[in-house]
């Protein structure tokens, strides 16, 4: 036999409000909702070219974010960056890892510099020319 609750309206309507409540205040005593997503450093977008650099993130709580990058940029929150010529051009350029920070929790991302662009590749579309040029 199956059996159905029902309750009234008016208690119904209370359980939703302390709820919201409850929501609210976990929300005011922490600084952030309970139920976002951590904050996740993902893959940075990177131009091979000019060396221009951006931290990207998925999750976290809105507030301020700290990034950092040994090699390309001390702490910051700006999270667009270039990483310098030298280090673009070093064949033997180890990967970084990326840091950000935000409300205490840190989230880490290594990247590998030389997997994204080789040196000493030819760029697509652009011929390798070989043997005598006359």
């Amino acid at each position: 036999m199956k059996t159905i609750y029902r309750l009234p309206v008016r208690l119904y309507g209370f359980l939703l409000l302390m709820g919201a409540m409850a929501l609210a205040l976990a929300t005011t005593a922490t600084g952030r909702t309970p139920l976002a997503d951590p904050l996740a450093l993902i893959q940075p977008t990177y131009d091979c070219a000019t060396g221009a650099f951006k931290f990207n993130t998925t999750g976290g709580d809105g507030s301020t974010i700290t990034y950092f990058a040994p090699g390309i940029t001390g702490p910051t929150t700006n999270p667009n960056q270039f990483v310098d010529a030298g280090l673009r051009q070093a064949a033997d350029a180890k990967p970084i890892s990326l840091s950000a920070t935000q409300s205490g929790v840190t989230a880490t991302y290594v990247f590998d510099l030389r997997a994204t662009c080789p040196v000493g590749t030819n760029p697509p579309g652009k011929p390798i020319r070989t043997g005598p040029f006359w």
